[in-house]
């Protein structure tokens, strides 16, 4: 969680490992500088490990505070893990009821986008903890939809075969924020994740 904008943050890890703990880190720390955010203060569990807070520390340059064991509630963060727990679990229970829950992961960019779009921002309460981070969130170039539903992609003359279907059936992942009104979509046919323009969202 950032403090300042009140936005929570979330990546995946692979494993609980000190290595996979630093890769996150490292992707949350990079995320955080390109969008001109510099922070200047990590609190962190007491468990945390030892290659971690030597990153944090001596690369990073940023103070480092350890919250005391079997004291959570003194971290912020706990609450925010709470917060988004919930969040997560919602949209998880709104999935389509054949959705394939090993792309849970691939569903945390939504999660994180629309939790962020709720939250106000500490700096500027008229403002969304999303806003204040990423700037004005567009509703019109990267629309939104339920999580984990079931959708048709349309697929160009060049993508199949003269008598194919003109559609193939895929999953619902989120918005593709780097192209106008695209979706991210997993198709269970190809087993891969791609970003279509024409979906159709049946009832």
């Amino acid at each position: 969680m950032h403090s300042d904008c009140n936005a929570i943050l979330a990546y995946p890890l692979k494993s609980k490992t000190a290595a996979a703990h630093l890769e996150a880190v490292k992707l949350l720390h990079t995320s955080l500088n390109n969008k001109g955010v510099h922070p200047k203060l990590h609190m962190m569990d007491n468990e945390c490990s030892e290659l971690v807070k030597d990153y944090i520390k001596n690369a990073l340059k940023i103070d480092l505070l350890l919250v005391p064991p079997h004291l959570h509630r003194t971290n912020a963060a706990e609450k925010s893990i709470d917060i988004f727990k919930n969040h997560f679990i919602t949209g998880l229970a709104t999935v389509d009821p054949s959705f394939p829950l090993h792309l849970w992961c691939r569903l945390l960019p939504l999660a994180t986008t629309t939790l962020n779009l709720m939250r106000p921002s500490r700096i500027n309460p008229k403002l969304s903890a999303y806003e204040l981070l990423n700037g004005i969130f567009d509703y019109n170039k990267t629309p939104l939809a339920p999580p984990g539903c079931n959708v048709i992609v349309h697929e160009n003359r060049d993508q199949r075969g003269t008598w194919d279907p003109h559609g193939v059936p895929g999953w619902y992942l989120g918005s593709s924020n780097d192209h106008y009104r695209c979706h991210r979509v997993y198709i269970p046919k190809t087993k891969s994740e791609c970003i279509a323009k024409t979906v159709r969202f049946p009832p």
